[in-house]
């Protein structure tokens, strides 16, 4: 049998991710290349990115690595906005990797670039309205739809979390916003 045959029945179609990563979605490969790459880095600020990747790729709902759109992952409603937050934090966190652990580059298009999260506003899907960072924070903020409500994630200095959100257009109950926080 040749080499490719043997490639191709090891590796099922179905299981591959499309696009210019040659990982896979099921199996091992994809842990076992993440695990050659810590092994093969020598600097603490690369091993950070490569294990913040792997937490990321570990998350449910952040299409970190998929062509598709994450707009499609997160649907309207303030827990699909939350969801989008802790993404959108996720991800400064992993651009702070890159950058040696600093949360300058955090902003809307570097979360977008590598996570793709949704910017648009859309009255179908929650979108990303606010992200921005310094050397030690960063401060991100998803809409929900249609309500408008948001929720935002400050991490301060010190590399505590804060989970802000506000209500718009209701005086109701709030859904789970309640006192200013979630």
């Amino acid at each position: 049998m040749t080499r490719a045959k043997a490639d191709a029945r090891s590796t099922p179609a179905d299981s591959r991710i499309p696009g210019p990563y040659d990982l896979q979605v099921k199996g091992i490969n994809m842990l076992e290349k993440l695990l050659r790459a810590l092994a093969a880095e020598r600097g603490s600020a690369r091993i950070a990115a490569v294990a913040a990747a792997a937490v990321l790729i570990a998350v449910p709902g952040v299409a970190v690595l998929g062509q598709s759109s994450a707009a499609a992952t997160f649907g309207a409603g303030d827990g699909a906005a939350q969801e989008l937050a802790n993404a959108a934090a996720g991800t400064a966190k992993m651009v702070a990797a890159a950058n040696h652990g600093s949360f300058e580059a955090t902003g809307l298009l570097a979360l977008h670039k590598v996570a793709l999260l949704p910017l648009k506003a859309s009255s179908q899907t929650a979108w990303l309205s606010h992200a921005a960072g310094t050397r030690a924070g960063f401060s991100v903020t998803a809409t929900a739809e249609p309500s408008g409500d948001t929720y935002t994630i400050s991490r301060s200095a010190a590399g505590g979390l804060v989970h802000t959100c506000t209500v718009t257009g209701r005086t109701a109950d709030g859904g789970s916003c309640r006192g200013g926080t979630w």
